[in-house]
C-alpha cells in the first residue's frame, strides 16, 4: 500500500511540476523573444502535464474508496453516530 500510495503521489507531483515548468517558460519566451521557438513546446508541456496527474488522481480512487465510514456508521447532525453505542 505504501508504494501504492508514493505512485499516486509521485504522478500527481510530477504532473504538477512539469505543469509549473510550462507556467515558467512564459518568461524566457517573451523576455528574450523566443515565442516562435518555445510556444510549441511550452503548450505541449502544460497540455500533457494532465496526463499524469489524472493518472495519480485514478490511482488513488481505490486509496479514497477504502477510507469511507463502516456502513453501521451514519451522518447526523455533523458528527459520527455508531449504532453499536448505546443511546
Amino acid at each position: 500500500m505504501r508504494l501504492y500510495s508514493c505512485t499516486v503521489f509521485i504522478c500527481i507531483c510530477g504532473g504538477l511540476s512539469f505543469y509549473l515548468l510550462g507556467v515558467v517558460m512564459v518568461v524566457p519566451r517573451y523576455l528574450f523573444g523566443l515565442n516562435r521557438l518555445l510556444l510549441p513546446l511550452n503548450e505541449w508541456i502544460v497540455w500533457y502535464s494532465g496526463v499524469p496527474i489524472m493518472f495519480g488522481f485514478v490511482l488513488a480512487l481505490p486509496i479514497f474508496s477504502c477510507c469511507s465510514p463502516p456502513s453501521d456508521v451514519t451522518w447526523q447532525h455533523r458528527t459520527w453516530i455508531s449504532s453499536r453505542t448505546s443511546k
